[in-house]
């Protein structure tokens, strides 16, 4: 069976319907005037090549063909920068799916940690010691609570996500956390569950208090070793009374922290974490104009409760200058594996956890199945919707446009 030309064209018309305007059409339009009047470091600079040439003839292409109709579709190379929103989809899908396997048969738990946006401007010019920082003691925060027999009293293992950035690309700093209810006794003999309950079991002022200590001690301690970069506005600071001074005030602002109620099942906190793992700052979803030097997107007000979809309007530059404050560091990891699923950890106790829950084994091969499934719909052909697309031809450019 061969796909008409009739068929093709009413895939084109009513198929894929890609946003109207992308971060690349921005950075193509605008990064020019931009240039004349702000730097972007090499790392910035790169990013914004990567998305300007991100699935264009520039990075080259491959031409995939139906196995069952004929369809035939190039697919220009994407530049695999995670900054890039065209770039995540594929690497969301196969990050869930690795994490599908993993899962435990136990109630799973939603917690975010805040930082004070009263550090923010020491922060931007110390992203990774301060990145670095908000992941650990948050973590460890979680880790103290957990060890403590009031609350649970045992050994757990989580994942973090760091996200710099609040809807309207302002900074924001605070990291999510998914957490399955329960780790493991002392003596590795005895999985210890969490109670089921409405929310979650460890206290959220008592935690935000811990972490905001931890926090500032191991930010004296950078401080100390004369880590921090301190800018012009911020140069009284380097006198060690006013940076005590200057950390003491923001113990006073409230250091947030929720949590959410348990998840379901385990197809919930897959769907759920799929959401936060491989975001950027905006997608290009939410953007809906870009001219007369102006750019204007969706955003959302969680603050005051109200989730209705905004619009915001801002300046080509201001646009950029704000998506620019959230690339992070070369090789920072935004997505990090603490405590007993920690990487050097996780395949000893992730085993132990299994036995000790009676998981059965069948149900994780089950699970890596579906997930090839999950994989080979990517694959699916848009057209007749039944056959496999394969690679029939591959271009490669000789060498790219950025480093």
């Amino acid at each position: 069976m061969v796909a008409t030309q009739k068929e093709i064209h009413k895939f084109h018309e009513h198929k894929f319907l890609p946003p109207k305007y992308e971060i690349a059409d921005i950075f193509t339009r605008y990064i020019s005037s931009y240039l004349k009047k702000h730097k972007l470091s090499t790392l910035q600079y790169k990013v914004v090549n990567a998305i300007m040439s991100c699935r264009t003839a520039k990075l080259g292409y491959h031409k995939y063909k139906c196995e069952h109709c004929g369809f035939e579709k190039i697919e220009y190379n994407s530049c695999r920068n995670r900054h890039c929103p065209k770039c995540q989809g594929t690497k969301r899908i196969k990050w869930v799916n690795k994490r599908l396997e993993e899962l435990l048969p136990v109630y799973y738990y939603h917690a975010v940690f805040t930082m004070v946006h009263s550090l923010n401007t020491l922060a931007l010019y110390n992203k990774e010691i301060f990145y670095d920082i908000m992941m650990r003691a948050s973590a460890m925060t979680l880790q103290v609570f957990a060890a403590d027999p009031k609350y649970l009293g045992a050994k757990i293992g989580f994942v973090g996500i760091l996200h710099t950035w609040g809807q309207a690309l302002t900074q924001h700093i605070h990291v999510h956390f998914i957490i399955p209810g329960g780790g493991m006794s002392s003596d590795d003999k005895r999985w210890i569950n969490l109670p089921y309950r409405k929310e979650f079991l460890f206290p959220v002022k008592a935690m935000s208090m811990r972490m905001r200590s931890t926090f500032q001690k191991m930010l004296q301690q950078a401080y100390d070793e004369g880590k921090l970069v301190f800018p012009d506005e911020l140069s009284d600071m380097r006198e060690p009374e006013k940076f005590k001074k200057y950390l003491n005030k923001s113990a006073w602002e409230n250091w947030i922290n929720y949590t959410k109620k348990p998840f379901g099942t385990a197809e919930e906190v897959v769907k759920y974490i799929g959401r936060y793992t491989h975001r950027v700052a905006i997608s290009n979803q939410r953007i809906l104009d870009i001219s007369d030097d102006k750019v204007t997107f969706k955003y959302k007000e969680y603050k005051d409760g109200n989730v209705t979809p905004k619009i915001m309007t801002l300046k080509a530059d201001e646009f950029i200058r704000r998506f620019m404050l959230h690339v992070l560091p070369k090789g920072f990891q935004k997505i990090r594996y603490f405590g007993i699923f920690s990487n050097g950890s996780k395949s000893k106790y992730l085993k132990l956890a299994r036995d000790l829950l009676n998981v059965i084994e069948e149900k994780i091969e089950e699970v890596k199945i579906n997930c090839k499934d999950m994989i080979n719909k990517l694959l699916r052909c848009p057209c007749c919707e039944k056959g496999i697309l394969h690679i029939i031809e591959i271009f490669k450019p000789e060498r790219l446009s950025y480093g």
